[in-house]
């Protein structure tokens, strides 16, 4: 027979159930993404953004979740296979780093009249600030 479990309660056990289950599709991901091989520091960052685009297909968490569930499935990983805290702790600020990235809020290219003034501060590319 069921048991009656009351409402409060089914609330706080669903995104646990939730989590647990995209935690576990991750890994799986994370499993095809390695094949044979395993994490090393050379194939960290690709396969960090792969797990972060593949988490985005998990619609019904958020952002906070979505980073949850990969640090869950990196700490899964790491236990199981690979007993290295560093990776760890390496894998947050990462992927705080990559979702500015994506939003724009990072820049990789640094236009030149930027480089010139912060190198040179009388400099400019348009030919202001010129010394006499």
């Amino acid at each position: 027979m069921p048991k009656n479990i009351p409402p409060e309660e089914k609330k706080t056990e669903e995104p646990v159930n939730v989590i647990e289950k995209c935690t576990n599709d991750l890994y799986k991901d994370l499993e095809n993404i390695l094949g044979d091989g395993s994490l090393t520091p050379i194939n960290f960052a690709t396969t960090c953004i792969s797990l972060m685009q593949n988490v985005e297909s998990f619609t019904n968490l958020r952002g906070l979740e979505k980073k949850d569930v990969i640090l869950r499935v990196f700490e899964k990983y790491i236990a199981e296979e690979q007993p290295d805290d560093i990776v760890l702790n390496i894998i947050p600020s990462f992927i705080d780093a990559m979702i500015s990235v994506d939003r724009g809020e990072i820049s990789i290219k640094i236009k030149p009249e930027k480089c010139l003034a912060a190198c040179f501060g009388c400099v400019s590319s348009k030919g202001k600030n010129k010394r006499k």
